[in-house]
């Protein structure tokens, strides 16, 4: 790598206040057609009051965490936890940059702090065994109490986790009753998980983010050949049918894919500014070329 491509990739990353999002190569080549990210309707209260589009991404503490993993499966796990859709594409926001700017009038970045409502119903179902009814106002109350109480002690018990919330909430829970304790683990472990993410909310704006380097750099990863080859598959077998490999539609795959690649490199050279140059960008870039000049698929891999 030269000096300058180097200065480019550390120009505004250490300086700003960044945020990261993460998608696979499939959606990436969606947005790179727009040459924007949009965001998504999520089922949050500002959604509930009104159709407004977020874009959820994580701070740098989330990222490290990511790449702390010891193994692969566990970072998959980690990714997964925040999104199904997270691979090898990854978004770097300059937050400041984003707010502060004129076409995005009404953005705001909000932690993510919402808990899901599956997570409360099944909270309000316990509280109900127990003769205990709330509406989700004082469920909410509840549920950061015994949080509470569950983080108050090293290596808790469920026994001790139960007498607590019998002494500081009144509920007379069994003692033999493990049910809250294995709750508030699995919700201690959501809440933690999610402590590292944070939220676009586009209020009065367009919902989108354009393709533009005074506002994000992209990054590609080190598996994103291995998904830029799985994307060109699927789309293949979506329009080819199970019988994709016969010779007699052989020449028609070629030039489908070759149309495909032959886009996907006029838009990363239109947009050429946003890219980290690295290695990763590279190897993707000989990839679709390779994939232009009708290589086969064997010497592909070779």
């Amino acid at each position: 790598m030269n000096f300058n491509n180097l200065l480019e990739e550390l120009k505004d990353i250490s300086t700003h206040n960044v945020l990261y999002h993460g998608t696979d190569f499939s959606h990436f080549a969606i947005m790179l057609r727009s040459g924007s990210i949009r965001g998504s309707s999520f089922l949050t209260k500002a959604f509930e009051k009104k159709d407004i589009k977020e874009l959820a991404t994580s701070r740098k503490a989330g990222v490290t965490k990511i790449e702390a993993a010891k193994s692969d499966s566990e970072k998959k796990k980690l990714m997964y936890g925040l999104s199904g859709n997270i691979g090898a594409v990854r978004f770097q926001f300059f937050a400041d940059r984003i707010r502060g700017n004129r076409q995005f009038r009404g953005v705001i970045i909000r932690p993510i702090s919402e808990i899901p409502k599956a997570i409360m119903n099944e909270f309000r179902e316990f509280l109900t065994s127990y003769n205990v009814y709330v509406d989700d106002k004082h469920a909410l109350r509840y549920f950061n109490e015994i949080l509470k109480l569950y983080r108050s002690k090293k290596d808790i018990t469920y026994k001790q986790l139960n007498h607590l919330v019998y002494d500081n909430l009144n509920i007379d829970i069994d003692p033999n009753d493990q049910g809250l304790f294995i709750a508030s683990k699995r919700f201690d472990k959501f809440i933690t998980d999610k402590e590292f993410e944070e939220r676009f909310v586009f209020k009065n704006s367009m919902g989108k983010i354009p393709f533009d380097p005074d506002l994000m750099k992209i990054e590609f990863l080190s598996n994103i050949v291995d998904e830029a080859t799985e994307y060109f598959d699927d789309l293949v077998q979506d329009h080819f049918g199970e019988d994709w490999t016969s010779g007699e539609v052989t020449t028609l795959i070629k030039n489908f894919k070759k149309n495909l690649a032959s886009d996907l490199l006029t838009n990363i050279r239109k947009y050429d500014t946003v890219f980290i140059k690295n290695k990763n960008f590279s190897d993707l870039v000989v990839y679709l070329d390779k994939v232009k000049l009708y290589k086969s698929l064997t010497k592909l891999e070779k």
